[in-house]
């Protein structure tokens, strides 16, 4: 697999790790570490990226069965079926099957209490987008456990979660382009009453210049339990690509 790479992080992300991690979604790209204690003490999931994988939202789901309000525009049938039939043009049998299984899988888990919204979020609501304030306010009466992988977009979203952090327990986040929105991602942290309980770099990205990881899945919580030192790398990490090592995370006053 080669050598493991080692990324810098500054100081103000150093983090204790929680002592009841588990590892929801599937293995490599598309599984968080979550306090158990959070997923226990959340009474909705609140998703914002689904794509073609909501292997998190299941796993949440077998573990404390809640509503789920999964926002995500680019989730429609007809590009499963487009997925599909490239497979089959390139007589691959058995991906084009897996699509159509998957399109399938997709809407027995979206029905009743867990719905997918077609829309993506955004600081504004029009045509298919609809802003984080307009979230909130639809949702039911609940603690909320955030999800968010929307690729680039969630800092022109941050302060309004930040607005919105009371109702929000804990979250579940990756942070794209890191090296470029240091300052802003540091902003968040201070305007929300949440603490990192967990860090990961997503192997698919690269460093920068700087050696700071393109992108970082971040786990916040408001009340789980904390070791007293920072656990990296967790024994339920995995690389997000298994062909390249995972990055190796030091922080700043450690190198």
């Amino acid at each position: 697999m080669g050598q493991r790479l080692k990324a810098r992080l500054p100081a103000f992300l150093r983090y204790k790790t929680a002592d009841d991690l588990c590892r929801l979604g599937k293995e490599n790209d598309g599984g968080y570490l979550v306090s158990r204690n959070d997923v226990d003490e959340s009474e909705i999931l609140l998703s914002f990226g689904i794509e073609y994988d909501w292997s998190f939202e299941e796993d949440f789901v077998g573990k404390r069965n809640l509503p789920v309000f999964a926002y995500d525009a680019s989730v429609k049938r007809r590009h499963f079926l487009k997925r599909a039939v490239k497979a089959l043009r390139r007589f691959k049998f058995r991906q084009a099957a897996d699509e159509l299984q998957k399109w399938r899988r997709f809407k027995v888990f979206f029905q009743n209490t867990r719905i997918h919204i077609r829309k993506y979020v955004s600081d504004i609501t029009e045509k298919n987008l609809v802003s984080i304030d307009d979230v909130f306010n639809s949702l039911p009466e609940g603690q909320i456990f955030l999800k968010m992988d929307i690729e680039g977009s969630e800092y022109q979203i941050l302060d309004s979660i930040a607005k919105n952090s009371n109702r929000i327990v804990a979250m579940a986040i990756e942070f794209h382009d890191c090296d470029l929105h240091l300052e802003r991602l540091n902003d968040f942290l201070t305007k929300i009453p949440h603490q990192i309980i967990h860090i990961h770099a997503n192997n698919f990205g690269r460093l920068s210049k700087n050696w700071i990881p393109h992108a970082l899945e971040i786990s916040l919580s408001k009340s789980a339990r904390k070791l007293d030192a920072c656990l990296l790398p967790h024994p339920l990490d995995m690389p997000n690509y298994p062909p390249r090592p995972d990055i190796e995370l030091v922080f700043d006053n450690a190198m």
